[in-house]
């Protein structure tokens, strides 16, 4: 199987995003599969599967400098990928080179699957855009659904994708990366921390950026009542700020390996209001150090965090439920204790438990992808567009278009027809134009949202009056109008009969 990525996160660049990645490309590696990578930067000559990256031409993202975009135009990509064309293409976010990506699966007729690592939906009221959150959902509709399935990391966040009309989508979990775990030792590499023990020590492990709700952190520690000293592991736009206002604070910057686990070992409890998570990386890190934690109920975490066992669920963005949970754990050694055992036990299980990223005798990375490539396709449907009263409206001048149809989408180099299903509407039969525009405005959405339409045909007997609005109205429910893939489920405005297209 030969499978190419395209991902925007990659190491040197380290988010929960790019070391998950790293994770699953050394596994790959270790597996022997065949796969390359397009991104806008390289790892280093330390990093094993580094020759198998092609860096794309790329530019800073304007909200956040680090994070790059690339441009896959003029990089002669499609020429690249026609001399050993992938089994599988694997698109990480939604971003400009992923949907070429798409669009050269389309066109070659490979499938085509992505990730949901980040819900960058919801960064937009961190960056006061909160209105276009609607339009935001809208855009990765389209974007998700044009994929053979989309992998999620936890199931909060399935859920959340399937509410959102998203289809296929699979839960696909992975491992912590604290291997060098130390729990129940402290250790505090050069004295970093001078205060007494009797202080306790809350961390909070994460990029210093606004979308970690770093500002409810501030007021968390503002309301905790026990003696404490918060630690913030990790770097970010906002550390002056956050330095600023907790000047009793200790910035410990970037961590990573046997040095984070240190950090983690360190502490009585981790702290992480963070509401934008899919699954929640770090939380699973401190967990390997036997470290329990407070996080928010949104997001992947809380699944994780199992409540009251490895550690507690606040009410998301509410810093007093926050202090009060912590409050909660430093006023009981037994229980965080127990806490932490039954912590660093879960992460145990989620190393080598039925993970997809398992390796040793587990299921591997690759099954998820061959169970994809060999699900037979789900059905296209479609809904077709015609006034009533006119040349279609009997049994064999439908039995004619629905021919047409069926001869032209397997022509079509995105078609993979598995059925063809005729069902026929009564309703507009004898309505007159101008009640039945106003009744297709109405009725033709619903049919769309209820239904779960992906394209809707205007024939030519729709004016273009009727079929701007109407297709405004189908664009914004994440369907199409143009383009056609998979299988076919026509609503034509007949008369009901019972008849099904033969040749399917």
């Amino acid at each position: 199987m030969k499978i190419a990525y395209f991902t925007e996160s990659i190491l040197p660049h380290v988010d929960g995003v790019s070391l998950t990645l790293a994770r699953l490309f050394a596994t790959l590696e270790r597996q022997g599969v065949d796969f390359r990578i397009f991104a806008p930067l390289k790892p280093g000559p330390d990093i094993s599967w580094a020759d198998r990256v092609r860096r794309v031409r790329s530019v800073a993202f304007p909200l956040y400098r680090d994070y790059r975009v690339s441009l896959p135009w003029g990089h002669g990509l499609a020429q690249l990928l026609d001399q050993d064309p992938p089994d599988l293409i694997h698109v990480v976010s939604p971003t400009p080179m992923a949907v070429w990506a798409q669009s050269y699966g389309a066109k070659r007729g490979i499938p085509v699957v992505a990730s949901f690592h980040t819900d960058f939906v919801s960064y937009f009221r961190y960056y006061h855009v909160r209105p276009l959150e609607g339009f935001g959902w809208d855009m990765l509709r389209r974007f998700y659904n044009r994929c053979r399935a989309t992998y999620a990391p936890s199931h909060s966040t399935v859920r959340q994708l399937q509410r959102r009309g998203i289809h296929g989508v699979q839960l696909w979990s992975r491992e912590s990366t604290c291997s060098a775990s130390i729990p129940g030792v402290v250790i505090l590499p050069c004295a970093l921390l001078p205060a007494p023990r009797a202080i306790h020590r809350c961390s909070f492990c994460g990029p210093s950026g606004p979308r970690k709700d770093l500002v409810d952190l501030v007021r968390i520690h503002q309301q905790i009542k026990h003696a404490h000293r918060l630690v913030l592991v990790g770097d970010g736009p906002m550390r002056a700020e956050l330095e600023a206002a907790l000047p009793d604070a200790y910035f410990a910057g970037h961590q990573s390996g046997e040095m984070l686990a240190r950090w983690f070992a360190s502490a009585d409890v981790f702290v992480f209001p963070s509401t934008t998570e899919t699954f929640g990386n770090v939380v699973l890190e401190g967990f390997a150090s036997g470290l329990p934690a407070v996080v928010a109920d949104r997001g992947g975490p809380p699944d994780l965090a199992d409540g009251g066992v490895t550690g507690l669920v606040a009410r998301p963005n509410d810093p007093a439920d926050f202090a009060r949970c912590v409050d909660e754990l430093l006023a009981d050694p037994e229980r965080r204790r127990a806490m932490g055992e039954a912590a660093r036990a879960a992460a145990e299980r989620e190393r080598v438990g039925s993970h997809q990223w398992a390796t040793a005798g587990k299921l591997r990375a690759g099954d998820c992808y061959r169970r994809t490539l060999s699900q037979v396709a789900p059905p296209l449907r479609f809904t077709l567009v015609s006034p009533p009263g006119r040349p279609l409206d009997n049994v064999g001048g439908m039995q004619r278009m629905a021919t047409e149809l069926h001869a032209a989408l397997t022509r079509h180099p995105e078609v993979q027809l598995s059925s063809l299903l005729l069902r026929t509407s009564w309703r507009w039969t004898h309505v007159r134009m101008v009640p039945f525009g106003i009744r297709l405005l109405r009725q033709i959405p619903r049919i769309v949202e209820k239904e779960k339409i992906d394209v809707v045909l205007f024939s030519s007997l729709v004016t273009a009056a009727l079929a701007v609005p109407l297709h405004r109205k189908v664009k914004a429910l994440g369907a199409r109008t143009a383009a056609v893939a998979h299988g076919l489920d026509v609503v034509l405005p007949f008369p009901p009969i019972n008849s099904s297209y033969p040749g399917c």
